[in-house]
């Protein structure tokens, strides 16, 4: 129940107050709404099943403990979660930015201004790389272009 007694869910803001001040139960609610779109974006990035719920795991570590430098003047909760996912995936390894930027979009839901503030790109260069991704996608696809 959210704290207005509406009945309806809390934000992921009010609940990552409620998680910077301890509250696993609020931790719990982020994680059970976005560790499957997380889980996307991760195992997209890496293609490797393994490796996305190793890097899920540590994301959601990471969030936990670094809990007080989440701002949301600087960003939604949404935004913060898939910067901290990517970076743990491609610490160890670099994959190619055309599908970091479509594993963002598409699996994790953000705009394009959020992926070129996430990634600090222009806006052009995401909407470029975007483009560039999904035409050899249908590439390798067979789809006519």
């Amino acid at each position: 129940m959210s704290p207005s007694g509406n009945g309806s869910a809390p934000n992921d803001e009010a609940l990552m107050a409620r998680v910077q001040q301890g509250d696993a139960d609020a931790f719990g609610e982020l994680y059970d709404r976005y560790a499957a779109p997380a889980f996307r974006v991760a195992q997209v990035i890496c293609r490797d099943a393994g490796r996305a719920e190793d890097a899920l795991k540590d994301a959601f570590k990471a969030i936990w403990t670094e809990r007080a430098q989440f701002d949301p003047t600087n960003g939604s909760f949404k935004a913060w979660l898939m910067g901290i996912v990517k970076n743990q995936v491609i610490a160890p390894s670099r994959p190619g930015t055309q599908s970091e930027v479509i594993a963002l979009a598409f699996f994790g839901g953000l705009s394009h201004s959020e992926i070129a503030a996430l990634l600090d790109l222009p806006s052009g260069t995401v909407k470029g790389r975007m483009r560039l991704g999904l035409e050899e996608l249908r590439k390798q696809a067979g789809v006519p272009t």
